[in-house]
């Protein structure tokens, strides 16, 4: 398998639970070779969660990229009157995260595979992007402006990601596209961005 951004169906599967923590909340998900940080929850994603989750969130919501669904589960579970999509372009990252909804009984989440949201509705509160960096610029640019056209005014999309993987040329593409562009953490080489349409 060349990335986690593609499903490579000859990847032998070696399930797992992975256990963290969020807002002293704890979670037990199904997790699987051949899906990002298979492992354990990647600082870059808890630093948008806990940054992301200070601020007025709540409403359509969608996380973008799912993996094996940690950010739309944990947005879930805190707010269960929000409605959660997540998508993902990895088939077995979007099984996953279907039976991970199913164990928690989340009632409030919609799950899809595909490349990008293209199928999503119209008129989200907020997104949620731990962006694909392998899958090129061109796939993440391109997800940033949809992005944008899925979002309400005032709406506003998340991104976190590396100052040595790119930071600094998305906040350039994000404030050619959102009227309003801040950082709104930084830690350990990690940015998040707040994009505001």
């Amino acid at each position: 398998m060349s990335h986690y951004f593609v499903t490579d169906n000859e990847l032998d599967s070696k399930r797992r639970l992975v256990t963290f923590n969020v807002a002293n909340v704890v979670f037990e998900l199904m997790s699987d070779r051949g899906v990002f940080s298979k492992n354990e929850l990647d600082p870059g994603t808890r630093l948008l969660l806990e940054s992301g989750m200070t601020l007025p969130w709540q409403g359509q919501v969608g996380d973008i990229g799912c993996g094996i669904g940690i950010v739309g589960i944990v947005l879930a579970r805190s707010d269960p009157s929000s409605h959660i999509y997540l998508t993902d372009i990895n088939e077995r990252a979007v099984a996953l995260t279907i039976d991970n909804c199913s164990r928690l009984q989340l009632t409030n989440t919609v799950t899809m595979c595909q490349d990008g949201i293209s199928r999503w509705p119209n008129g989200f509160d907020s997104l949620w992007l731990n962006p694909p960096i392998r899958a090129g610029k061109s796939v993440m640019y391109r997800l940033y402006q949809e992005a944008y056209d899925h979002l309400k005014d005032g709406g506003f999309l998340l991104v976190v990601i590396r100052k040595d993987q790119g930071a600094g040329t998305t906040e350039s593409e994000l404030q050619k596209i959102f009227k309003k562009v801040q950082r709104i953490a930084r830690s350990k080489g990690y940015n998040v961005y707040q994009a505001i349409r």
